[in-house]
C-alpha cells in the first residue's frame, strides 16, 4: 500500500523544514557574528533570530512555529547543559506559543486572511512593533529563568534589536523577491 501526500501536507512539511533551516541559520549567524552585531557592553544592535521567528510564523503558520520550537529546544539545550530538558521545553514552547498568538492574533484583529493577500506595509510595520515588544518580554523571561541574570539597562534594549532584526529579515525578503522578479522578467 502506498501513501500519497496531499498538497496541504507537502506545504506544511516545506514550511516546517524551511523554518528549521532559516531559523537555525539566523541563530548561528548571530552567534558567529557576535562581534559584528554587538555595540559595546554587550548591546545587540540587530537580533536576526527574532526576524526569522517573525517571518516563519507570518508565512509558515503552525508549521513554521513548530520548526522554530524544535530549533529552540536543541539550541538552548546545547547552550546550558545544567538546566533540565523540561525547563527548555516549557520556556521554548511558551515563547513560540506567545509569538504565534501575537502574530496570528494581530492578523486576525486587522482582518487579514492567512494568505496575507491584503496586508499593507503600514500594517506590517505595526505587526513588527507589536511582535518586537512581546518577543523582548519573552527574551527577558528567558534571561531571568535560565541565566539568573539581573535585568539591567542592557537587556532592556533587546526590543530595539528585535525590531531591527525583523526589519533586516523583511529587507532581505524584499531584496530576494525583487531579484527573483527581475530574473523572471529577464528570461
Amino acid at each position: 500500500m502506498t501513501y500519497t501526500f496531499t498538497r496541504a501536507q507537502i506545504h506544511s512539511l516545506t514550511c516546517f523544514l524551511a523554518a528549521v533551516v532559516f531559523f537555525s541559520a539566523c541563530m548561528y549567524l548571530q552567534a558567529f557574528g557576535k562581534d559584528f552585531f554587538e555595540f559595546g557592553l554587550g548591546f545587540t544592535t540587530v537580533y536576526l533570530p527574532a526576524g526569522a521567528v517573525f517571518l516563519c510564523i507570518l508565512l509558515g503558520g503552525v508549521s513554521g512555529a513548530l520548526g522554530i520550537f524544535l530549533v529552540l529546544v536543541i539550541f538552548y539545550a546545547q547552550q546550558a547543559q545544567t538546566s533540565s530538558l523540561e525547563l527548555f521545553l516549557l520556556l521554548s514552547g511558551c515563547s513560540v506559543m506567545v509569538q504565534f498568538v501575537v502574530v496570528r492574533g494581530t492578523l486576525l484583529a486587522m482582518k487579514i486572511p492567512p494568505n496575507l493577500e491584503n496586508l499593507k506595509h503600514s500594517q506590517l510595520i505595526i505587526l513588527a512593533v507589536i511582535f518586537s515588544f512581546t518577543h523582548s518580554v519573552c527574551r527577558h523571561l528567558y534571561l531571568f529563568f535560565l541565566t539568573d541574570s539581573r535585568l539591567g539597562w542592557i537587556e532592556s534594549r533587546i526590543g530595539f534589536a528585535t525590531f531591527a532584526g525583523v526589519m533586516a529579515v523583511l529587507l532581505l525578503l524584499w531584496v530576494v523577491t525583487r531579484v527573483h522578479k527581475s530574473v523572471i522578467q529577464f528570461e
